[in-house]
This record gives structure tokens, sequence and C-alpha cells, in this order.
């Protein structure tokens, strides 16, 4: 069984170890785009995942407000919930804010089990006249242990980020 066709506006590179999954496997319902990384050890009580998000806006948003829903979401599934970091981006590319957020949530055997949330949120105007945006959010979700080994990973998947040309070929449909 081949994997579902979806064709997004954005291509992405994913690093080495990287191998693209089902969204819909995320839970969220949410993801347009997800990955795990195979190559963590397989007795991890938890397999590190990217997943992308779109949704289309009328005007560019307030950051703020969208990482501060993004957050909230997230509290309600997990036992507790920090926000460690929140900074915002642009001065190179698109405007958008990176949020990092230290999660608790029951793991498989009973015990609690921490886990990191990398984010970045872009906004990126996708006509002139500013009048319709690409909300785009961007997450790296590992445990703790292994935030070192794939933060840098998650850094080439969301440098590697680009608008897909318009085409009528069905040429890189995934």
């Amino acid at each position: 069984m081949s994997a579902p066709t979806i064709r997004l506006p954005v291509a992405v590179d994913l690093p080495d170890g990287w191998r693209a999954v089902d969204p819909t496997l995320t839970g969220t319902g949410q993801s347009a785009f997800a990955a795990v990384r195979d190559t963590i050890p397989r007795d991890a009580a938890f397999t590190p995942t990217i997943t992308m998000e779109l949704e289309r806006t009328a005007e560019m948003p307030d950051f703020v407000a969208v990482a501060d829903a993004a957050a909230a979401r997230l509290a309600a599934q997990v036992t507790e919930l920090v926000v460690l970091d929140r900074a915002p981006i642009g001065a190179d590319g698109p405007p958008g804010l990176t949020q990092v957020i230290w999660l608790r949530v029951p793991g498989r055997d009973g015990g609690d089990l921490d886990l990191v949330q990398s984010q970045v949120h872009l906004g990126i105007g996708v006509d002139t006249a500013g009048r319709d945006t690409l909300l785009v959010q961007l997450t790296c979700t590992a445990q703790a242990t292994h935030t070192a080994v794939v933060a840098g990973e998650f850094e080439q998947f969301v440098a590697s980020f680009r608008l897909r040309p318009p085409s009528t070929s069905e040429e890189g449909a995934r």
C-alpha cells in the first residue's frame, strides 16, 4: 500500500535518518506532514517526530497569540507543560516566532515521560497585497534525553522549508 499523495504548496527536505509517515498517525488531526526518526534506539519510550501544520488566514497573525494557542492545545493533553523559550524570528526570512516547550506525559510503563517540543511558527504572504497568508507550524518532539540529538536535524528541516512554485504538473506531489 502506498502512502497517500497530498498536494502541499510547500516543500521540505528530510534529514538523514528521518522517514515520512502518514500524518494522521500523529493524533493531532491537524498535521499536513509528519516524519519520524527511526534511528533512535528501539527501546526508547518515544520516537522523535517532526510535523507540519498549514492554515490559510486573511492577514499576518499575531505570533504571540498563535504560540499561546499552540501551548494551550498541548496543555489540554499533557500532565504538565512549561514554555522554556520564545523568540521572534524574521530578519532573514518570513516573520514568525520560535517556541520551546517542556512536556510531561504519561508513559507506556505507567511512569511519566518528559518530552521537549520545538515549534517554529511562520507567516508567509502568498499574494502581493497581503490579503492571503499561509500560517505554518513546524514542530519537533522528542524525549528530553534525545533533544540534543535531533535539534540540529530539525534546524536543517526548518532551513529547507520553501514555497513550491505553482505548476499544473503532478511531479513532486508528495
